[in-house]
């Protein structure tokens, strides 16, 4: 990727390495404001997914963020690559050191799914165009080359479709992390208490990294890459091509994707973002589809043991 080794310059101790679509983004972003805390210019570095997983393809798009990692004197150097949660190879690199804390973030899982496929499907557009019903079916469907993966243009996102339904047993996933670096070093939150009480969550967060929590008594908290609805599909392709890639930095990071992250000037930019959303972006409706009664019954017993465990209760629809 790069001609020198980025765990040479400096130790990454600190991950949110789980799960997408459940306020990684909102967490990393408070956390970028910490000085105990030092970010990279993007949220996400790929640098530890494993090395035949086509995940690592963005790896190539960020070289120039890892050669141009500043040096840490914080207490924590911070990566928040939600993929990681299923990657064999930063699972190796955190359980031989001492030193690293890692953060899952859950979410109630059909929700997930619904604002995945919002995002994905609808925002990026880089799976098929479908509605909910037809993506769950897609999922749920026992054979593995289903038209619907078919469709997907981009191994990246091929691969992600494949982790989608899964992802979502939360608690089979963390236990791999704590049996490796122990129970102590694992913090497990959900979506769900970020948004009930933002500060008291930034404290536990706080707690965990034994860290100040004064930054925080009167931050502003807003949520972060919210997943919408579009109006017009037509439009938002048009929006995808003039806005290109985003790169995730952090002083672009907006409440959605902005396809207007490229304008330097913050205050056109917040404009123009702002006029889109209201425009082009919508609330979905929460009707209980069939998809959704389906996707209900497959994470009955995977929330069971999510309860049990960390007392997240996801057994019945919020």
């Amino acid at each position: 990727m790069c001609n020198r080794d980025m765990t040479t310059k400096l130790d990454i101790n600190l991950f949110i390495a789980g799960f997408l679509k459940c306020g990684t983004t909102s967490l990393a972003k408070y956390l970028s404001v910490h000085p105990d805390v030092t970010v990279p210019e993007i949220k996400e570095l790929y640098y530890f997914v494993d090395d035949k997983s086509h995940l690592k393809s963005y790896q190539k798009k960020l070289t120039w963020a890892v050669e141009n990692i500043p040096d840490v004197t914080s207490k924590y150097y911070l990566d928040a690559t939600p993929f990681y949660y299923s990657q064999s190879k930063v699972l190796k690199y955190c359980g031989n050191k001492d030193n690293v804390k890692v953060i899952f973030l859950t979410r109630n899982p059909v929700e997930r799914l619904k604002s995945s496929f919002r995002f994905f499907s609808e925002m990026y557009q880089e799976y098929p165009d479908s509605s909910f019903e037809e993506f769950a079916q897609a999922l749920l469907s026992e054979g593995v080359d289903v038209k619907y993966k078919r469709d997907i243009s981009s191994d990246f996102f091929v691969e992600l479709f494949g982790l989608e339904l899964d992802m979502g047993n939360y608690a089979k996933h963390i236990e791999k992390w704590e049996s490796t670096l122990g129970k102590s070093r694992v913090l497990v939150m959900s979506l769900e208490s970020m948004k009930a009480n933002s500060l008291q969550f930034m404290k536990n967060i706080c707690d965990f990294l034994s860290i100040n929590d004064q930054v925080y008594q009167k931050y502003s908290f807003s949520p972060y890459m919210r997943s919408h609805s579009v109006r017009n599909k037509r439009l938002q392709r048009w929006l995808r091509k003039i806005g290109k890639e985003d790169m995730m930095r952090y002083e672009h990071i907006d409440e959605y994707h902005n396809p207007f992250h490229f304008i330097k000037n913050k205050l056109i930019r917040k404009i123009m973002g702002s006029a889109i959303l209201k425009l082009q972006y919508v609330n979905s409706s929460n009707v209980l589809s069939n998809a959704t009664k389906r996707l209900i019954s497959y994470y009955e017993n995977s929330n069971q043991v999510l309860y049990s465990r960390y007392g997240i209760d996801y057994r019945i629809i919020r």
